[in-house]
């Protein structure tokens, strides 16, 4: 498939409407459930997905355009090759200039990701940001 260099700003609302919708669903089953290890177990699974399924919306987007300075869409690319690597700690993208300091979530190379429904949803809005800038 060739790369994709614009995306409709639509298409771009409809999936922030929906990382919110999720986010707003997933409270309320935590709220219900309470703080067991059943509900902390299922957050980080949930919370996995949300992110793989937010990149495959954005797959083929242009690696040009994309840039390579540590930028949310990067910090995702990086964490969606690390989970499919069926790890969890970050690891490194020799192709990105990736600055923890400048993160999302601010997780350094080697150390687990944060899986918190505070966090992903700041780094899937931040995502969508970007690409809204970079792919208008």
């Amino acid at each position: 498939m060739l790369s994709i260099g614009k995306y409709p700003s639509e298409f771009v609302l409809m999936c922030s409407l929906r990382v919110d919708e999720q986010l707003s669903s997933y409270a309320s089953i935590k709220q219900a459930a309470g703080d067991g290890a059943e509900i902390a177990s299922f957050e980080s699974l949930f919370l996995e997905n949300m992110v793989l399924s937010l990149d495959s919306l954005f797959g083929h987007r242009a690696r040009g355009q994309e840039g390579k300075d540590g930028n949310p869409l990067n910090e995702v690319r990086m964490i969606c090759g690390t989970l499919m690597r069926g790890e969890n700690c970050l690891r490194a993208d020799s192709t990105i200039r990736y600055d923890p300091a400048k993160a999302v979530l601010g997780t350094r190379i080697g150390d687990p990701i944060p899986w918190t429904t505070e966090g992903i949803g700041r780094l899937c809005h931040a995502f969508l940001d970007e690409i809204g800038k970079k792919y208008p």
